[in-house]
């Protein structure tokens, strides 16, 4: 199907939860308070919602019925949508929960709150400086402002540097809630999951702005575990290394060409 992007109402693929926009400095985001009883997605609903979302584009070219544009190419061609398309843990943690993890910690716009330690970047930095991580490592820790981050390095700086280059920098509440985190997503990277060792972690002292997993709810990951289980062995990073040499491809004398995927009708 063609849904709207994580940021907007009704984005997770896998629920009808709504969400909600909170302010974040001068702009907004879009969070999904927890909620204990949400509906989650039906492939045939989900076809009608699609069905709707074309007939009302005649008159509205955004139109968007509970979070569905249309049709896609692969939804004539998989058996079920819903139970095809899994939560990867690229986009889901890495991408996605650390990322804002450390803009929420290093970016000054944040600074009035407790857990920010935007005015101790250089220590963190001078702490990832040095490690000496093995050969088998694609590359050396990232600085925290001055080198772009990739999903790789996210994941590096989640499960092998993060506790110990943030413990006795950060209050010791968001360290302690930041290893309950690490250990969660540890035990969902296990063969199997129990809702107990899933729930463990689901504690926040970040108020709404923690309140994500970039593209979906965090209470929707546990029944689509037994999909892509364990997380360490489903993931996109091959295909997130393809992405690159696509785009990289694409670029000729600066010009973009643009495919029109959008544009395909699927009967």
């Amino acid at each position: 199907m063609r849904f709207i992007q994580y940021n907007g109402a009704f984005s997770c693929s896998n629920c009808m939860q709504h969400g909600g926009r909170f302010g974040l400095g001068n702009t907004t985001i879009q969070v999904f308070p927890y909620e204990k009883n949400i509906g989650l997605r039906d492939n045939n609903e989900t076809v009608e919602f699609a069905s709707q979302a074309i007939a009302a584009r005649q008159h509205d070219p955004d139109a968007t019925v509970y979070g569905v544009k249309g049709p896609s190419l692969l939804s004539s061609l998989l058996p079920n949508m819903i139970l095809c398309m899994g939560i990867d843990i690229m986009h889901g943690v890495f991408l996605g929960v650390m990322k804002t993890l450390n803009s929420l910690w290093f970016d000054g716009v944040n600074s009035e709150y407790p857990f920010s330690i935007s005015n101790m970047v250089h220590l963190v930095d001078a702490k990832l400086k040095s490690i000496k991580p093995p050969h088998s490592f694609q590359n050396m820790p990232c600085r925290i402002k001055k080198d772009k981050w990739k999903a790789f390095d996210l994941k590096a700086f989640f499960f092998y540097y993060s506790l110990v280059v943030l413990n006795g920098i950060i209050p010791d509440r968001y360290w302690f809630h930041h290893v309950r985190l690490v250990t969660a997503i540890s035990i969902l990277c296990q063969e199997g999951i129990s809702p107990e060792d899933f729930y463990f972690c689901v504690v926040t002292l970040y108020d709404r702005l923690i309140w994500e997993l970039h593209d979906a709810p965090l209470e929707n990951v546990l029944p689509h575990l037994n999909k892509v289980s364990p997380q360490n062995g489903f993931h996109v990073f091959p295909v997130e290394s393809i992405r690159s040499m696509c785009i990289y491809m694409s670029f000729d004398d600066k010009e973009y060409i643009s495919l029109p995927v959008n544009n395909l009708e699927v009967e």
